[in-house]
């Protein structure tokens, strides 16, 4: 009972993070999927694949007390959905909390008609993602378990038992994330004393605009420290997103200006990520752009 109360607490977090942007609907079809799908046992595939860097195949360990479960389907772009930097990111603040007592378990069903597997290691390897995934060529993880067809409902925590315990993907939003780590930490009995971190996150929304069209938006990034701040590495999300940046060095109280240029690839809603990785800090400055592509 209590189990049931603590998850449907989460369900009201959930939607409170929902409700400014969904309609009552979409709200309702959430509560819904929480009475379908809490406790239900997730059916792992046999002939999913464990590879590191879509190149070596290695032996996995699925006997853990909790599991992250994280399906992308073929469908857009795979790449884009993957959000690799925040998941290697998420995996390492996990596992300096709880060493090797969670399993990570990224299934990727890579588009068989593109060149996914190829950019799909290009990808991993650009984003310094060092972690292995799991190919699923088949599509055999959505035919056995049918999840919905909204991929904010394609990420799971599971039990030992792979039945559910939260839904959501913690790497898209903080208070999300939050609560898969109280959660885990409690199950597991380690004590967890989260520390304020600076927010270094900015965020512009392009609207809603035709596919025929390119978008553009800029974000300034002002160095309010006592030493120079050092471009190291300016990536972006996916191939559809470019960024550049005015200065590669930035000076106490000077401000450099970073433009994010993006060209659709496909309708409806998006939502895009640039990371600027400074030399001496381990966290890049992540800035966003989300709209909706008619």
């Amino acid at each position: 009972m209590e189990n049931r109360i603590c998850f449907f607490n989460y369900c009201l977090l959930f939607l409170l993070c929902i409700s400014l942007t969904y309609c009552n609907n979409t709200r309702n079809d959430f509560e819904s999927l929480c009475n379908e799908w809490y406790q239900k046992r997730i059916l792992l595939a046999d002939n999913m694949v464990f590879t590191w860097l879509v190149k070596d195949t290695i032996d996995n360990n699925l006997n853990t007390n909790c599991k992250i479960l994280f399906y992308v389907d073929s469908l857009g772009c795979t790449i884009c959905k993957m959000k690799m930097y925040e998941w290697a990111s998420f995996i390492t603040e996990i596992t300096n909390i709880v060493q090797d007592r969670v399993s990570f378990v990224l299934v990727i069903n890579p588009d068989k008609q593109k060149n996914t597997l190829r950019e799909l290691r290009s990808s991993l390897i650009a984003s310094r993602f060092d972690y292995p995934i799991w190919l699923d060529m088949n599509d055999s993880l959505n035919k056995l378990n049918h999840f919905p067809p909204d991929e904010r409902f394609h990420c799971f925590l599971l039990d030992s038992a792979n039945r559910v315990i939260l839904i959501g993907n913690p790497v898209q939003n903080p208070k999300i994330k939050e609560l898969y780590i109280r959660t885990i930490c409690e199950r597991l009995g380690i004590d967890y004393n989260p520390q304020q971190t600076q927010d270094n996150t900015h965020e512009v929304n392009l609207g809603t605009f035709s596919i025929s069209e390119t978008k553009a938006a800029t974000f300034p990034i002002r160095n309010s420290e006592q030493s120079e701040m050092v471009i190291d590495t300016l990536f972006t999300s996916c191939e559809c997103t470019t960024a550049q940046i005015n200065k590669n060095v930035i000076k106490p109280n000077e401000t450099a200006i970073l433009s994010v240029t993006y060209t659709p690839d496909g309708g409806g809603v998006f939502y895009r990520e640039v990371y600027v990785k400074l030399k001496n800090k381990e966290k890049p400055l992540v800035f966003k752009i989300r709209g909706t592509v008619k």
